[in-house]
């Protein structure tokens, strides 16, 4: 079967058509080219296998939790270590009583909820936990918590998950080394990989940090062209500070159940800016 690049879907050629010089569509269809596409298949077959590798190494039970963003006040969301659904808190909130958005998380719970099945003993335990709450965790003796997510682009995800949702009593067991911490991701940028330093005190990323795919840094796989056309354009709409993502992360992965945005700004083919880029070279 032939491999069909993103540049040459129906989609992605409206969007390079916007562009004004044939030298720029051209560019713009090499940029769209660099984007990794990872199909759900993929990607839940690769951390089901990570997964999977991690409990056979270390030989124990592993409790599993999706890296997610805490829920605004007033929104109704689970929690992921206490069970149940959480309460509002503000009852001024504009958002008071509405359910919160689903995101890419709960794509990731709900695949590693099908692995604790697959795993779970005639006795009903599963070797692969799936979001326990604090007390399971302490009753049922798990010693090692993994946090999944698809990718740490500025690493600010997981920086909020840490100080919003992990509680104390889970942070208060990893310093006493009662448990150990380990995270699995599908890609990480430069910027992700070195945000760890400062979001998780001493977590050893080296050893502990797994990754499905290598870290890899934008501006030394786009070339100078690709680079200014992405500051370019970005400009023109108005959002230089995105350039190249968000923090200028420079994520180059497109996920089939969400886009990141830590990608360039320009080519979010999935929800492209409504621009008239025609006026740009005028």
């Amino acid at each position: 079967m032939t491999e069909l690049f993103i540049s040459e879907h129906q989609l992605a050629k409206n969007w390079i058509s916007q562009f004004n010089t044939p030298n720029d569509r051209a560019l713009a269809s090499q940029l769209l080219n660099q984007l990794k596409f990872v199909s759900e298949r993929e990607f839940e077959s690769n951390i089901e296998k990570e997964l999977v590798k991690l409990q056979r190494n270390i030989n124990k039970r592993i409790a599993v939790y999706p890296i997610a963003p805490a829920a605004p006040d007033g929104i109704i969301g689970y929690d992921l270590f206490n069970g149940g659904i959480t309460s509002p808190k503000n009852i001024n909130s504009r958002d008071k009583n509405r359910r919160r958005k689903y995101g890419s998380e709960d794509k990731v719970g709900h695949f590693v909820t099908k692995i604790q099945e697959q795993f779970k003993k005639l006795n009903g335990v599963s070797s692969i936990e799936c979001i326990p709450t604090v007390k399971q965790l302490k009753t049922q003796k798990i010693e090692h918590v993994v946090f999944i997510d698809d990718i740490a682009g500025s690493g600010r995800r997981i920086g909020d998950f840490w100080k919003n949702c992990v509680p104390k009593s889970i942070k208060s067991l990893l310093s006493y080394k009662r448990i150990e911490l380990w995270i699995i991701l599908y890609a990480i940028t430069p910027m992700g990989r070195k945000s760890f330093k400062y979001t998780i005190p001493n977590f050893p990323v080296e050893s502990h940090l797994i990754t499905i795919l290598p870290e890899a840094d934008h501006k030394l796989i786009l070339d100078r062209e690709l680079l200014s056309l992405s500051k370019t354009y970005a400009k023109f709409i108005g959002m230089e500070s995105a350039s190249f993502g968000y923090k200028d992360s420079g994520g180059l992965i497109v996920f089939e159940h969400g886009c990141p945005n830590n990608i360039p700004v320009i080519p979010n083919i999935f929800n492209p800016p409504i621009i008239d880029i025609n006026t740009i070279n005028e």
